[in-house]
């Protein structure tokens, strides 16, 4: 009798012990979880512009975009210490009729960029974001003084690429739609910094709940356990990264679901090689359930989160 109450007791405290560590992992993630998402707010996808000069001048120019309202109290994130302030002056004090320089004179709402571009071979590529105009000029101050102005342009497009021949004037642009915009500034920050810790957080908690759910012993096999899923993991990231850049978002979720599989079988392999206690087909059970359900989980917080 008294060996069933004291087994009885030894059951209750693992379980309570379960609890506790999965209410540990529970404040830790929402800890981490809500600053992310109220910064989050602020640092989704914007709209982005992309002037390519082509035949740029030979000597160092600044490229402003011309806008036509007025602002009171506008913003400006440029910083005009870093320019000539003799050709900041007669940039500034530039019109083209009611057009004025955004950059310059500020505007409703912050715009990123700055006046000097990035050589690109025969180029020079200049980016802007945050909030942009819906029409605008190009301005192009040379190392003489003179302004260079284009004609008026509109963006319909979340993200716009323009390429602008300076000796010709002649423009023509490519334009990506709001929805595949939003799809590429998503990706862009599932893998940032941010997002990338934010992934291997929440995978570590959800395997880790599971892992205790499997009845390992968590002191035992903390050490690999957590290596394993941050070499996976750091793999992972890599090789979605270089998708990525190579702009192949097409391949994005082609790629990632390959990966997965990919993980799940290394993952399994090395969890019945590497974790102590129970049977080596329980460890390869654990694997595939825990990276099944990491996965869900982060692809549930990623699309509604």
């Amino acid at each position: 009798m008294m060996l069933g109450i004291f087994g009885s007791g030894v059951t209750i405290m693992k379980i309570s012990k379960i609890k506790k560590y999965i209410s540990i992992c529970g404040i830790i993630f929402l800890t981490i979880l809500i600053p992310f998402n109220i910064v989050k707010g602020d640092t989704g996808p914007k709209p982005e512009l992309q002037i390519i000069v082509e035949n740029p001048p030979k000597e160092e120019y600044y490229l402003d975009l011309l806008v036509d309202y007025e602002v009171k109290n506008g913003y400006t994130w440029l910083d005009e210490k870093e320019y000539n302030q003799d050709k900041i002056k007669v940039f500034k004090e530039f019109r083209d009729g009611n057009w004025r320089p955004a950059l310059l004179t500020k505007t409703r709402a912050p715009m990123s960029g700055r006046l000097v571009g990035e050589r690109d071979g025969n180029n020079v590529i200049h980016d802007f974001g945050y909030t942009l105009p819906e029409s605008f000029k190009i301005a192009i101050l040379d190392s003489n003084n003179n302004i260079n102005v284009s004609d008026e342009i509109t963006l319909r497009s979340f993200r716009t690429t323009i390429k602008y021949d300076y000796a010709s004037k002649k423009i023509s642009y490519e334009t990506e739609s709001s929805a595949m915009g939003l799809v590429r500034g998503n990706i862009k920050e599932m893998l940032s910094i941010k997002g990338i810790m934010l992934t291997i957080i929440l995978t570590l908690i959800v395997e880790g709940i599971i892992l205790l759910l499997f009845k390992f012993n968590i002191k035992e096999n903390i050490k690999p356990f957590i290596l394993i899923n941050l070499l996976t993991q750091i793999i992972l990231n890599i090789l979605l990264t270089l998708v990525v850049n190579n702009n192949d978002f097409g391949a994005f979720t082609f790629t990632l679901i390959i990966l997965e599989f990919l993980i799940i079988v290394i993952e399994s392999f090395s969890f019945s090689k590497l974790l102590k206690g129970h049977t080596p087909k329980r460890r390869v059970a654990f694997g595939i359930v825990a990276n099944i359900i990491s996965f869900l989980s982060g692809y549930i917080i990623y699309i509604f989160i």
